[in-house]
Parts: structure tokens; C-alpha cells; sequence
């Protein structure tokens, strides 16, 4: 899973204050257990100190905003790569194009990367 604001997010402030991203759908959230494997992490104490957080520890920095550390070494769970395609869509109303999202979403046999539904007028902001 990585941002959907790929353009502009970094992994540190993704894993800060993210919560899933493209992929998630497919693989997990952030807060799932074992997406992120571990964290080396300086804490923002009066005398820094360096800790690391593995296995559920990772769910005390996940989201929190940078309030209580930098993130210096992530660990990630990984998959092969996957050749993309982008589709998009239009329905007639809402309930249609929602329905035929969470089809695809809930059905195993699609490998996804991210199935979203916009109400107009957000498409009108997208750019190719």
C-alpha cells in the first residue's frame, strides 16, 4: 500500500498521520497488523533517545501525527509489483456507481488497486 497523494506525501508523514492508501483495499489498512513490520523511531524527549518498535508497538507511533517521535527506518511488509491499469467509469446515479464499486471491492477474483466512488462535481478536479 503507498499514498494516494503520491505526488506530494512522503512515507514518514503517510505513516503519521495516513491511514490507507492505494492497495488497502486489496492488502490492509495501516492499523492492520504486520503492513508495517517495525519502526526506528528518536523520540521528542527533553534527551532524545532512539527506540525501536516492532510487531503491535508499531500501533503507538501509527497516526500519531509526529507528536511523539521521527520516524528514521521503517519497515514494511511488501509484495511483488503489479503492472496497473486505471479505469474510470460513469453511472447514471450514485447508488449504481456505488454498488459497482463495492462489487469489485469485496470480490477476490479483481486484483485492485484502489476502487473509489466521487460524487460530481470531484471528477471535475482530476487532471488525466
Amino acid at each position: 500500500m503507498y499514498p494516494s497523494t503520491l505526488v506530494k506525501a512522503s512515507v514518514g508523514g503517510f505513516l503519521a498521520g495516513g491511514s490507507g492508501g492505494i492497495g488497502s483495499v486489496m492488502y490492509g489498512g495501516l492499523r492492520d497488523f504486520d503492513t508495517v513490520r517495525g519502526f526506528e523511531v528518536v523520540t521528542m524527549e527533553q534527551t532524545p533517545r532512539m527506540v525501536l518498535h516492532e510487531g503491535a508497538a508499531v500501533h503507538e507511533i501509527l497516526h500519531a501525527w509526529g507528536t511523539n517521535g521521527v520516524l528514521t527506518r521503517i519497515w514494511f511488509a511488501l509484495t511483488p509489483a503489479v503492472e496497473w491499469t486505471q479505469v474510470t467509469a460513469a453511472f447514471g446515479t450514485y447508488e449504481q456507481a456505488f454498488s459497482f464499486t463495492e462489487s469489485i471491492a469485496v470480490d477476490s477474483a479483481w486484483t485492485k488497486r484502489l476502487a473509489t466512488v466521487f460524487e460530481w462535481p470531484i471528477p471535475s478536479f482530476f487532471t488525466p
